[in-house]
């Protein structure tokens, strides 16, 4: 990706001058080959999106984009303290960022905003006020 000037004149005949130029400036990102190979394992955001992170470009479904190469990263600790949980946890609801996971290793989301973390052997939900629950335990 790269911002271009784009400078468009319009020439009008018959005006009052000779020549008549109306022009038009613009600043637009251009795309060139995309390297689509390079982009970890084709990780994408969803079925309708798709992550450009070569780019910086997020490529919506209804055919829109959002140039993310630009942005400062952002990182946030929504879950877990660094330590590790027992294997079996007894109680390991509460305050999420209070909270011990053991090998979290999928995320999911829900409509409700709710985040649900796939912990080893604990199916986990963490609600948007912070609270972590567990939903599932396999044994």
């Amino acid at each position: 990706m790269i911002m271009a000037n784009v400078r468009i004149g319009y020439e009008y005949r018959g005006c009052d001058r000779e020549s008549e130029i109306a022009w038009i400036n613009r600043r637009v990102y251009l795309e060139g080959a995309k390297a689509r190979y390079l982009e970890g394992g084709a990780w994408s955001v969803n079925i309708h999106h798709y992550l450009d992170i070569v780019n910086g470009v997020i490529e919506m479904g209804n055919g829109g984009r959002r140039f993310i190469g630009n942005t400062m990263p952002l990182v946030e600790l929504l879950a877990g303290t660094g330590r590790r949980r027992h294997l079996e946890c007894q109680n390991c609801s509460g305050i999420a960022k209070e909270s011990n996971l053991f090998r979290p290793s999928t995320l999911a989301h829900g409509l409700d905003g709710s985040l649900y973390i796939g912990d080893h052997n604990l199916v986990r939900r963490l609600k948007p006020n912070g609270q972590i629950i567990t939903v599932l335990s396999l044994r």
